[in-house]
């Protein structure tokens, strides 16, 4: 559990002494900060909690290896207009070019904001939750626990990965991203 204390970028105002009004709020992601900081703005005493041992919410970025940073949460916009972050993100190029903006595949790209091999991507992705699935259906071999039988899964399928698409730095980054997703 985090507990965060607000402050604004000026000193915050002081509570009305009437009603010395304080405030909970559940949630350290982008709604909860956003609703945090404007309770503050207007006087109120705002304690923050968050169940995750970060703050952000969906959004999550990580750094992979040699590859940079990958962003693995906050996927998907909910809403067009009036959306700044998707506004950001059509400004750099990164929405799908269809009328509609809904993309057939994912967009991969890496850090440089070149685009990653979607089939490396896919490939780590799939071999992570086909072994999860596996085991899921009690067809997993004997292993310590769950960490332990993906890895050795891992260790076992990268050798051929690495053969059929050779980017060896974009395959781990990969593995990396899929499993931070499924943890």
């Amino acid at each position: 559990l985090i507990l965060v204390a607000m402050s604004a970028s000026g000193p915050p105002r002081e509570p009305s002494r009437a009603s010395d009004r304080t405030c909970i709020v559940v949630g350290a992601g982008a709604a909860g900060l956003s609703c945090a900081l404007r309770l503050q703005q207007h006087g109120v005493r705002v304690t923050l909690l968050e169940a995750a041992d970060r703050v952000g919410g969906r959004c999550l970025t990580t750094s992979v290896g040699d590859l940079g940073v990958f962003e693995l949460g906050a996927q998907w916009f909910h809403g067009q207009k009036g959306n700044p972050a998707f506004a950001l993100a059509e400004s750099l190029g990164l929405t799908p070019p269809t009328p509609k903006r809904r993309a057939t595949t994912p967009r991969h790209l890496r850090s440089d904001g070149r685009p990653a091999n979607a089939d490396v991507v896919r490939s780590a992705s799939r071999l992570l939750f086909e072994t999860v699935s596996e085991l899921e259906a009690g067809r997993g071999g004997a292993h310590a626990s769950v960490g332990a039988a993906v890895r050795a899964a891992w260790e076992a399928a990268r050798p051929g990965l690495l053969a059929s698409h050779g980017d060896g730095a974009l395959l781990d980054a990969a593995w990396e991203a899929a499993s931070l997703r499924a943890a």
